[in-house]
């Protein structure tokens, strides 16, 4: 149970519980912080002295406790004020159990000090009450400022006069409880400590069990590396629903299996996989992320994928910048240049072709015309030489006859000489 430390003073007026000639005051000694009761003041000679009693002591209802010898006294009046100027009631009245600073007023600017132990049930209603009771008794801490009731159960520490233990908004659990007017117990620590406390209170408050089903908690319970593999373990942790969900569907997409989980390496971090994951009324982690545009390589992965259009919409690659249509736009007029100049190619491949036969086809009806000559020459050339021969032999053959006319003639004539 935590306490909380006030000054206080006497009731202005000078009213008492009892005037007796006790000097304890039928208490425990003379004027100690244990007493249950205190005199103000006292009066008259040695033997006829009266001393005037007030009580200072409550139980740990808040309810006045007095010394036995006044249990049936009439007089039950509050007599101490937390304020200087006669405002208020004693300090611990209805917070709980009271232990008096009289000799010691160290961390007190009043005629006294009190420490009030403050049941831990109790202390989310008198802070969220914001009562002038809380914010108005107070002590000196360490650093001799003045803090009050509420701002001592808020965030503890300690006083001059002692500590007042762990503050309500300092326990990991209370993070995300409404305190006031100022919000949550994150929202005070924000912004009257620091960003940084209230941020390393808010990771201490994720871890809890509580914490990661907290929707507060999905950025941290997403944040820093192994998300992937704590999502897939935990499906019920704030967030992790939305990040599988994403991851399958790319994988699904992608045709990429890897333990049905795509690398983080892909991904780079969560924000990038579930935009807005990170975003609204969410407890950040310590570090910022980095951007998604250099940290996902799954990026690249969908550009080289051929129907880019069909990951439009998926909030996995969101992140990416990619225009989808325009990408697939390039695609499609890539593939369309593509068949064009495909089909350019065959039909000059006919064309080269169709030449090249006709050619083949023009070389071999040439050759057959050359062939064709070269026989008819050929032909031709024995046809001349054959009439040659025919003509020598002719000539050969007219010689030999008039060579056997001669000499039948010369014979004849030979004969009529002689005869």
């Amino acid at each position: 149970m935590p306490h909380v430390y006030a000054s206080a003073w006497f009731e202005p007026g000078g009213g008492r519980n009892d005037d007796t000639n006790n000097g304890h005051c039928h208490s425990h000694g003379h004027q100690t912080d244990h007493n249950e009761s205190i005199y103000r003041r006292h009066k008259g000679s040695r033997k006829r002295k009266k001393y005037h009693c007030v009580h200072v002591k409550y139980d740990s209802n808040g309810n006045q406790k007095r010394p036995g010898a006044y249990t049936h006294h009439h007089n039950r009046h509050d007599y101490i004020r937390w304020d200087s100027n006669g405002g208020g009631a004693h300090p611990c009245k209805g917070v709980g159990d009271s232990k008096l600073y009289f000799t010691n007023k160290n961390g007190f600017d009043g005629d006294m000090g009190f420490r009030c132990t403050v049941p831990d049930h109790k202390v989310h209603s008198w802070i969220q009450a914001n009562s002038g009771h809380a914010n108005s008794i107070n002590a000196r801490d360490g650093h001799n400022n003045k803090k009050n009731m509420r701002d001592q159960l808020l965030y503890g520490g300690a006083m001059k006069a002692g500590q007042i233990g762990t503050g309500f908004c300092m326990k990991k659990e209370n993070l995300p409880v409404n305190i006031g007017p100022e919000g949550t117990c994150f929202d005070i620590l924000s912004s009257k400590q620091s960003e940084a406390v209230g941020k390393q209170k808010a990771r201490e408050y994720c871890e809890t069990s509580a914490g990661r089903k907290d929707d507060k908690c999905r950025c941290i319970n997403v944040a820093d590396s192994g998300f992937l593999k704590r999502c897939k373990a935990h499906p019920d942790w704030a967030g992790c629903k939305q990040i599988n969900n994403r991851v399958k569907e790319l994988g699904d997409m992608m045709k990429k299996t890897k333990n049905n989980l795509l690398s983080e390496d892909d991904f780079g971090h969560a924000d990038c996989i579930q935009p807005g994951i990170c975003q609204g009324k969410v407890y950040t982690p310590l570090t910022a992320a980095t951007a998604c545009a250099k940290t996902m390589n799954v990026c690249n992965q969908v550009m080289n994928m051929e129907n880019v259009k069909a990951f439009d919409g998926l909030q996995a690659v969101q992140s990416c910048g990619i225009d989808f249509s325009g990408e697939q736009a390039k695609r499609e007029k890539a593939k369309d240049d593509a068949r064009i100049a495909e089909e350019n190619r065959l039909i000059q491949e006919r064309k080269d072709k169709n030449a090249a036969l006709a050619k083949a086809e023009t070389d071999r009806i040439r050759k057959l015309e050359r062939e064709e000559d070269q026989k008819r020459a050929s032909e031709k050339e024995i046809r001349e030489y054959e009439q040659k021969q025919e003509q020598k032999k002719m000539i050969v053959s007219g010689g030999a006859t008039a060579s056997v006319s001669l000499s039948s003639s010369c014979v004849a004539l030979l004969v009529i000489l002689m005869g």
